[in-house]
């Protein structure tokens, strides 16, 4: 399933986007129980409580996920990308851009920050770093339910109405997600380590 091509028609089998839309949700709701702050502002007869201030690293999926999951629980998003091209995408969620004087263009570039350990929680110069990298596995039920709909709609397009297989290959899904048929290697990532 993760060799599925990332492309629009393919939205709706991609577990990769499934799975990161639970992880940025799930990472805000980490971070707002660590942080010892409301996320929201507050007006109070004590006084003025201000937002929580939120900077999210990377506007993939899980980014997406992490600025409108923010600005739901009423924090200031600010969000910083390589990718200049997904500065609508995070005002549209209402985030603000961060653009970095010299940060290098790399449609490429993603990850953790070098200091994030896998599962594990540190703190480093007074920063509380989560490197918790299952997400998904905190909620069963919804990852459960999004991965079968994911499976069900790529199932959708090798089974005809009779319920026999059907291999497109002209179809970029199909030929992308084969590995071998009739003993040729179809796949172009498995022809790189076997010719």
């Amino acid at each position: 399933m993760d060799m599925i091509p990332r492309t629009t028609r393919g939205q709706a089998m991609d577990i990769l986007s499934s799975m990161a839309t639970i992880a940025g949700y799930k990472a805000v709701l980490d971070a707002a129980m660590k942080l010892p702050n409301f996320f929201p502002m507050f007006m109070t007869a004590a006084g003025t409580i201000r937002p929580a201030k939120v900077l999210i690293l990377g506007a993939g999926v899980a980014g997406l996920q992490a600025i409108a999951t923010s600005r739901k629980l009423g924090a200031v998003v600010e969000v910083f990308d390589v990718r200049s091209a997904v500065k609508e995408q995070v005002e549209s969620l209402g985030g603000k851009f961060v653009e970095v004087e010299g940060a290098k263009e790399d449609e490429a570039a993603g990850g953790n920050c070098e200091l994030t350990e896998n599962n594990k929680t540190v703190v480093k110069e007074g920063v509380t770093l989560v490197g918790k990298s299952n997400y998904p596995s905190d909620m069963p039920n919804d990852a459960s339910r999004m991965y079968g709909n994911n499976l069900v709609n790529f199932l959708k397009l090798l089974i005809d109405n009779e319920g026999g297989l059907k291999l497109d290959f002209e179809d970029e899904i199909v030929k992308g997600t084969c590995m071998i048929n009739e003993k040729k290697i179809m796949s172009d990532w498995l022809k790189k380590f076997y010719g």
